[in-house]
């Protein structure tokens, strides 16, 4: 992206070609453009390389990743413990005996 700030009289610019003002119309447009462009290319060539951009990664040590499985072996554990409490039948009531109705 770039922003491109210009700085031009009044009467060089339109500002009623489009009702919400998304366009504006220039005076020798041709022109400004080429002098844009001629701008722009000559100071993107006084650069002698791209840019460049440094990226790494971060590489866990095996005593880190040892850990995380560790961690992530018990929370598989209590998570499996909570669902099997999820699906536990409740413990069976005792039924006490009762007395033949009298007669």
């Amino acid at each position: 992206f770039v922003y491109l700030s210009l700085e031009l009289p009044g009467p060089h610019v339109d500002v009623n070609v489009h009702p919400t003002k998304k366009e504006v119309a220039f005076l020798h447009e041709d022109r400004l453009c080429s002098a844009v462009a001629v701008a722009v290319r000559s100071v993107l060539s006084s650069f002698t390389s791209s840019r460049s951009f440094d990226v790494s990664s971060v590489v866990p040590t095996k005593a880190e990743e040892r850990r995380e499985a560790a961690k992530r072996k018990e929370r598989e554990k209590e998570n499996s413990k909570d669902s099997d409490r999820d699906f536990e039948a409740p413990p069976a009531k005792k039924r006490q005996p009762q007395a033949p109705p009298s007669a």
